[in-house]
């Protein structure tokens, strides 16, 4: 099989920066096209207004930070690999698997950080859903504190 249209999913947190560092070299060995994936969850955007913020001011903001995110992921991984930044609202891994079928995927890459909390028992795992709902090899990349 040959991976030739890699996606790395990407979201705000640090563990992301490892998904794309770990992703990028394996592009540039494969020669690869990357996808940089971001999604708008509208959970997120509706949560906002406890604090006040309207839905479409929240939205607005978080489409700045995927922008800024993807600039700085192009910019830093860019030398010797084909890369684009897309950014999608909706379920992230709902998108994430839209995404990879409708660009024909090879491989998607997304970050695994043992995430035990109250929003992930709410919400599910990003990663167990793209993990079991999909056909596409799926590359697990850890992140651990050092």
């Amino acid at each position: 099989m040959n991976f030739n249209k890699i996606i790395f999913a990407v979201d705000d947190t640090k563990y992301s920066q490892v998904v794309a560092e770990t992703g990028a070299k394996l592009a540039e060995d494969l020669n690869a096209t990357i996808v940089i994936l971001y999604v708008i969850n509208p959970v997120t955007v509706i949560g906002s207004l406890d604090s006040g913020i309207l839905p479409i001011d929240t939205e607005t903001v978080e489409l700045e930070k995927g922008k800024k995110m993807m600039e700085f992921y192009i910019d830093k991984y860019s030398k010797g690999n084909r890369i684009e930044g897309v950014i999608k609202i909706g379920e992230p891994a709902k998108e994430i698997l839209r995404f990879a079928e409708e660009w024909n995927a090879d491989l998607i890459i997304i970050g695994r950080h043992g995430l035990e909390s109250f929003k992930h028992l709410i919400f599910g795992g990003v990663v167990d859903d793209v993990c079991t709902k999909t056909h596409i090899p799926v590359m697990l990349v850890p992140y651990f504190d050092k």
